[in-house]
């Protein structure tokens, strides 16, 4: 069986007034799932057209001549997800399309009802994708395969919830074998740290995963309902063997882990670190967690183990937003947390969030007033936006702001506006960030202004993609 696994170009957002964040690496997802399948024995050819025309993507589905095309996208990207399905379904209509990643895994029936998908994968893909192929392979039912929504003779069926894996050291190490590394644009942030600490230049991050699920049930996140809330982690000498292949076989030399919450158990990251420090890996590296899972000693192993950088989710220096949005964390957490990073020799970086429901002139002056006292190395804010499957979207919904058939429009997810108007939200995230940029940086934002407010007055826009028209 042959499968080729993709993640289609970019959508350009420009034509809705937004920047197309740029991925620094390849694919963590594609990357596990040619894994998976070529311990099957499967024909596997994985390819990220991410920065590639829909032209160069349909040329290398042609060339290919899958059985199976498996196609993984954001929320922001679907739309040439589905273009690109629907190109690949007139060349070749006996291709089975399979489709996956966080925005499939919710709105799972609405993508088989309307685009030319075959399977949608929900959830984790490294348990039932394997049984996808070999069913197909052999021609047989899909009813008995947990965790898929399909088309049939009946219309559409869902199977039973899959459960998710338990033992991650199960799952093989990622393939890298098809991506090239150095072939990403730079990553934003290490390259702002890179002005003062030299030895980041040139240096951009490998993507690697020490756990999946979150207990936590923040109103704005999906990562509940994508990857459950049941919190399950690796193995320390299993995390720390990857480590040496990436930083052997790869040549890698800045890792960050995308765990939702690193940190989740201390214990087991004391653990890595340790096995980090006993192998004698020399690494650089970097993890998102919570500010009221750390501890001095912790960040003492975590700055041994070659931790160079922790982003905290802030999102607010309001009480009453925080509980709002279902943090479960306190301004003296944040506090403290940030007081004992900077003690233990790591960089930190705040998420900030702007618009999450009670945010006000009075809450904004709050979050202003906290970064003078925890003073991060960085800050990365941003207007909140509204995803499919958050506890947002359905109040959201419930308020008559967005609804289901949103999602068949090319229309990245919205900003909430739902309180204070996007200039007024943009407004608050320009305030937080411009004291952090860096001069280049500033230069740039100014230009963007400019180019904006004459994108505003014409109606075109104009960027490294060429010229387009804003719509609504």
């Amino acid at each position: 069986m042959k499968i080729l696994l993709m993640r289609p170009p970019s959508f350009s957002l420009a034509q809705y007034k937004r920047e197309t964040a740029c991925p620094p690496a390849p694919p963590l997802s594609l990357a596990y799932l040619s894994a998976v399948l070529k311990k099957d024995y499967h024909d596997v050819k994985a390819s990220d057209t991410f920065f590639k025309s829909m032209d160069e993507a349909a040329s290398i589905i042609r060339k290919e001549k899958p059985d199976i095309l498996g196609l993984t996208s954001s929320t922001d990207h679907r739309a040439s997800m589905f273009e690109l399905a629907k190109s690949a379904r007139e060349f070749n209509p006996g291709m089975k399309i399979v489709a996956g990643g966080p925005h499939v895994s919710v709105m799972h029936e609405q993508a088989l009802g309307n685009y030319p998908v075959d399977i949608a994968v929900v959830g984790e893909g490294e348990s039932s994708f394997p049984r996808v192929a070999q069913a197909l392979e052999q021609n047989a039912p899909l009813d008995n395969i947990d965790g898929i929504v399909f088309k049939s003779s009946g219309g559409i069926t869902k199977t039973r919830t899959g459960s998710y894996i338990e033992n991650l050291d199960s799952i093989p190490f990622p393939d890298w074998s098809g991506f090239d590394f150095d072939s990403y644009p730079k990553d934003p942030l290490l390259d702002r740290f890179a002005k003062t600490d030299k030895f980041l230049k040139g240096l951009n991050p490998a993507y690697i995963v020490a756990s999946r699920g979150c207990p936590f049930n923040c109103n704005f996140c999906t990562v509940s309902s994508v990857w459950s809330t049941k919190w399950r982690s690796r193995s320390a000498a299993n995390i720390a063997g990857e480590i040496e292949m990436l930083a052997g076989k790869y040549g890698r030399k800045y890792l960050r882990f995308v765990d939702d919450t690193f940190t989740m158990n201390p214990q087991k990251t004391i653990e890595l670190c340790k096995e980090i420090i006993k192998r004698n890996i020399h690494i650089y590296w970097d993890c998102t967690t919570r500010v009221n899972l750390v501890s001095e000693e912790l960040l003492g192993f975590m700055k041994k183990a070659g931790c160079y950088l922790i982003q905290y989710g802030v999102e607010s220096g309001s009480v009453e937003v925080l509980e709002k949005a279902h943090k479960g964390i306190s301004k003296e957490q944040v506090i403290k947390a940030f007081g004992l990073t900077r003690q233990a020799g790591i960089k930190t970086n705040a998420f900030l969030m702007a618009g999450n429901p009670g945010d006000s002139e009075k809450t904004f002056s709050e979050t202003k007033e906290l970064l003078k006292v925890i003073c991060p190395d960085s800050v990365q804010a941003a207007s909140t936006i509204v995803f499919p499957g958050t506890a947002l979207y359905e109040y959201c919904k419930k308020q008559g702001f967005i609804d289901d058939g949103y999602w068949l429009s090319s229309r990245p997810a919205p900003f909430c506006t739902l309180e204070r108007s996007f200039s007024e939200l943009q407004k608050w995230v320009n305030e937080l960030s411009f004291p952090y940029m860096t001069l280049k940086e500033r230069i740039f934002y100014i230009l963007s202004l400019l180019r904006d407010a004459a994108a505003t007055i014409t109606g075109i826009h104009v960027s490294t993609r060429g010229i387009s028209r804003y719509r609504s």
